[in-house]
């Protein structure tokens, strides 16, 4: 097995797009539909789930997730923890291509509220709040929607890693500012993190995305 740092998974996609030429919307596009069809084929009986997203590429990820899982016919809503205006570069374009209305979080007021309805309804969260790329701790909206997740009783799925995990960190992580998973997809290889940082009781799926 194979094991990068966050550095080097930076390093790893810059050079599948520059040097063998794989669009980065490309890897994007597949790591989403990696994971939504690990939900399709693990969670059979989830018909609703809600896709909570951040502003940058975990989030991107997660608006392909929630196109994909949509076309499959599940009921699907998005909760965007920034204001559109904030998305940039492949986030914005796969927002752009979202077929469902998402519902815009910009406080802790507006969480507590979508709590009890779209996140409190669901039969599966998926968590694209914070990838790889971040490092903790974890402050602000980001980590109120992190304690929701935390405390909403519903299976999650975290997309690359658990929100506000550090993911280059070679012991075990837990707390408040780590977002619970049941069930982790990464792409390409695993980080530290997803090896010795007991993030989930359930599985760490390796997916391939494009690069060589």
């Amino acid at each position: 097995m194979k094991i990068v740092t966050a550095a080097e998974m930076r390093e790893i996609d810059r050079v599948t797009t520059e040097r063998f030429g794989v669009p980065s919307l490309t890897l994007m596009e597949n790591a989403g539909n990696a994971v939504a069809q690990f939900v399709l084929e693990n969670f059979r009986s989830a018909d609703r789930i809600a896709v909570v997203c951040g502003k940058g590429n975990n989030g991107g990820d997660g608006f392909v997730i929630a196109r994909r899982l949509h076309r499959a016919g599940r009921v699907v809503e998005v909760v965007l923890l920034a204001a559109p205006s904030e998305l940039k570069g492949d986030a914005a374009t796969m927002f752009e291509r979202l077929p469902v209305r998402p519902i815009i979080v910009q406080s802790a007021q507006e969480l507590q509220a979508e709590s009890s309805r779209s996140l409190g309804n669901c039969d599966l969260l998926v968590d694209a709040i914070l990838g790889t790329g971040f490092k903790p701790p974890v402050k602000g909206l980001y980590a109120e929607a992190i304690a929701v997740l935390n405390r909403g009783g519903k299976p999650v799925v975290a997309v690359d890693i658990p929100s506000g995990a550090d993911s280059d960190a070679m012991t075990a992580q837990a707390g408040e500012g780590i977002a619970r998973a049941d069930a982790i997809v990464t792409f390409t290889a695993p980080r530290p993190a997803h090896v010795f940082g007991e993030l989930t009781r359930g599985e760490v799926i390796v997916a391939p995305i494009g690069s060589p």
